[in-house]
């Protein structure tokens, strides 16, 4: 959730569909990321697309790219059975973004920064 940005750890999460389904697992993934008007943003989506076309998840996964309101974020966000935030590498002290998802009550995974 949040900006698509290439600290989000989104590519991982693509990567992790595809090694859920070669083990056979069931497992679907739903992006709720908003290009930011930067071209780093625009080419992560981009990718992301192409992993999940070379990987074969393409329809295990569920990309909203356009920015949404706060309404329907949060509605995207609790139908989810889990919410991962798998942020790398970032200097932010804080995630806007995780407050969000934790407002849903849904069970949260982050990475350990």
């Amino acid at each position: 959730y949040g900006f698509c940005l290439p600290h989000k750890g989104l590519m991982e999460l693509v990567e992790s569909v595809h090694r859920l389904k070669q083990a056979g697992k069931p497992v679907r993934l739903r992006l709720v990321n908003a290009e930011y008007p930067v071209g780093e943003s625009r080419d992560l989506v981009a990718e992301l697309k192409a992993a999940a076309q070379r990987l074969g998840v393409t329809d295990l996964i569920e990309m909203h790219n356009d920015f949404l309101p706060d309404a329907e974020s949060l509605r995207l966000l609790s139908e989810a059975d889990l919410l991962i935030f798998a942020y790398q590498n970032t200097g932010e002290s804080a995630s806007g973004a995780v407050r969000y998802g934790m407002a849903t009550q849904k069970p949260v995974a982050v990475t350990p920064l």
